[in-house]
């Protein structure tokens, strides 16, 4: 039944993108509930809410209860109705495509629903206890009262706390848990922040420097608040997770790794694939496509093995790759340069590739020590013009090790520019758009261009070294290899030790990344996918746009169209470029 709604919703939405006539009216009214939808996200989500700097206030949660979560679904099937009334008038055909969107978007949650994911709290990469202590970075904190709302949101961490012990207790008794082998050492992260000198704790950082502005005795309100609530009330409740975590949950977490164990988990997975890549493909599909992509990279990594004068076979290659000390930093601040300087060379080069460039900045920051074990190599955290936070490229500098120095151009173009921050930032500031396209987006879109900025460093020459373009080699590898783990685990069977093993055998990533790697598609079924399933579709349709537009191909003008409308499905992307050849070919 779901697969005949989806096909129905996709072609409505694809026929709406062919540039027909659209007719405008001022009684639709469809922008006015856009608004109001757009303020109901906010005041259920205050969290991202305070990233985007809405609202006066900036002192709640999200109740992360069952019976909060139930309200909001209830709330989520009203606006469901609205859109779907909305788009039966004949006024609204020009606001079609929007509502359509936002169709999309509530059936897939409402869909989702019935799997009560939300019963999984922690993952393998991190958790309640890991993500609260870096909020002071995605919030407005420039006035006295932005201090206290800071304040008040502090105190409220044991119970944010204990709302995530509740739910995984009732996962626990529904069998909807995360896989206990994926999960070792993972209570250090909490027995960490339980203790330590106030002045060093992360959730402490804001009140170091304090605005100019503030009086001293306001400063010295601020920092007597902020390390009683440490002291008395946030230690504690990492103390008590901690002890929740080694006694109550992780002892009874599921020993079996597949989606498929979980309740409804065969069709659980097969609408993870759905949600994650916005293509109806089947498990068996995408895992011959990874076969296919993973047996196509190893013959062009077999050529740079040859052109650097390497004696002996790929996997010898690949274990000098990961055994010689020669590609890795000696210290963190090698990493940490080598990145900067490559985002600094490709920042002059943007201009060859981008007719429009975000006005919102960004920086490069070190993950945290407290939680850089468990994350992967980088991840981006995006930022916003509105509370004056630019976009932040986080770059992990633990276990110097398994950070080779070939693999950091493509690290930073995928998460910094031209991938998330670019993209992510103009998608804040296309005009006429509803706030909820500017800031929502499809997985399969946002990484795909992650992945697909990669591969335009080496159309500007950014991979000069061999061994640099050998590393970007390993990580589109990296990400084909996912098509064949991910359905392989939630699919086909595949064990933790075969996917780790297959990952080895078919790149030159460290085994830490590897490990980890394999750890977050065992916890998050389907995320994988959306890598280069959405690559695929952009580099697909920039091929057809060159060969169809000839002379008046621009790959600029084909980037700008890729990216004006922000993240939307596949589909929806490929009605827009086919819409923009045909167009152009009409410019005479």
């Amino acid at each position: 039944m779901f697969k005949f709604i989806y096909i129905l919703l996709f072609t409505s939405i694809l026929l709406s993108c062919t540039g027909e006539k659209q007719v405008k009216s001022e009684s639709c009214g469809a922008k006015d509930f856009y608004t109001t939808y757009w303020s109901w996200l906010m005041e259920t989500y205050p969290t991202w809410a305070s990233s985007k700097g809405w609202g006066e206030r900036h002192n709640r949660f999200f109740q992360n209860t069952v019976e909060n979560i139930s309200k909001v679904h209830e709330q989520e099937k009203e606006h469901l109705k609205t859109t779907q009334n909305f788009l039966k008038k004949s006024a609204c055909e020009s606001e079609k495509v929007n509502l359509q969107l936002l169709e999309y978007s509530l059936k897939q949650s409402l869909e989702g629903a019935k799997f009560e994911s939300y019963l999984i709290q922690f993952e393998s990469m991190g958790g309640p206890h890991t993500w609260l202590p870096q909020l002071h970075k995605s919030i407005p904190l420039k006035t006295v009262q932005n201090y206290k709302d800071y304040l008040e949101r502090m105190s409220q961490i044991a119970e944010q706390f204990e709302q995530s012990m509740n739910l995984s207790l009732v996962g626990l008794k529904k069998g909807i848990t995360p896989p206990q082998v994926t999960f070792k050492g993972y209570e250090s992260s909490m027995l960490d922040l339980a203790s330590g000198k106030v002045e060093e704790y992360p959730f402490y950082q804001p009140f170091l420097k304090l605005p100019d502005g503030f009086s001293e005795e306001s400063k010295k309100n601020l920092r007597a608040q902020a390390k009683k609530i440490i002291t008395d009330s946030i230690q504690p409740a990492y103390k008590k997770l901690h002890q929740f975590w080694v006694k109550d949950y992780y002892p009874k977490l599921r020993k079996t790794i597949s989606a498929k164990d979980l309740p409804q988990g065969d069709e659980l997975y097969r609408y993870k694939i759905k949600k994650m890549t916005t293509l109806d493909k089947s498990a068996k599909e995408i895992h011959e496509l990874g076969l296919s992509e993973v047996k196509r990279i190893l013959t062009e990594m077999e050529a740079i093995k040859s052109k650097v004068g390497f004696q002996g076979g790929l996997q010898d290659f690949f274990k000098d790759l990961r055994t010689n000390k020669k590609f890795y930093p000696k210290t963190r601040e090698e990493l940490f340069n080598k990145s900067a300087l490559a985002l600094k060379d490709m920042d002059g080069k943007l201009p060859k590739l981008f007719k429009v460039l975000p006005r919102l900045t960004y920086a490069i920051e070190p993950i945290p020590d407290y939680i850089a074990d468990k994350s992967p190599a980088a991840y981006y955290n995006h930022g916003n013009m509105k509370i004056g936070k630019a976009g932040v490229y986080q770059l992990n500098l633990s276990n110097l090790s398994s950070r080779p120095l070939y693999n950091v151009i493509a690290l930073s173009l995928h998460e910094a520019v031209p991938g998330h921050h670019l993209q992510l930032a103009l998608a804040q500031e296309i005009k006429g758009l509803p706030e909820f396209r500017k800031n929502g987006g499809q997985t399969a879109f946002i990484e795909g261009w992650g992945l697909y900025a990669e591969s335009l460093g080496k159309l500007v020459g950014m991979y000069k070294n061999p061994y640099d373009d050998f590393g970007r080699l390993t990580y589109e590898q990296w990400r084909a290899m996912r098509l064949v783990v991910d359905t392989g685990i939630h699919a086909f069977g595949w064990s933790r030790d075969k996917a780790i093993n297959y990952m080895k055998s078919n790149s030159g990533l460290s085994e830490k990344n590897i490990t980890t790697e394999v750890d977050r598609y065992i916890n998050w079924p389907g995320q994988a996918l959306a890598y280069k399933m959405g690559e695929l579709k952009i580099k697909e349709l920039r091929a057809l746009t060159k060969n169809e537009l000839g002379d008046k191909y621009d790959i600029r003008d084909f980037h700008n169209e890729v990216l004006k409308e922000g993240s939307v499905p596949l589909p929806v992307l490929e009605s827009n470029i086919k819409s923009f050849i045909k167009r152009t070919k009409a410019i005479k």
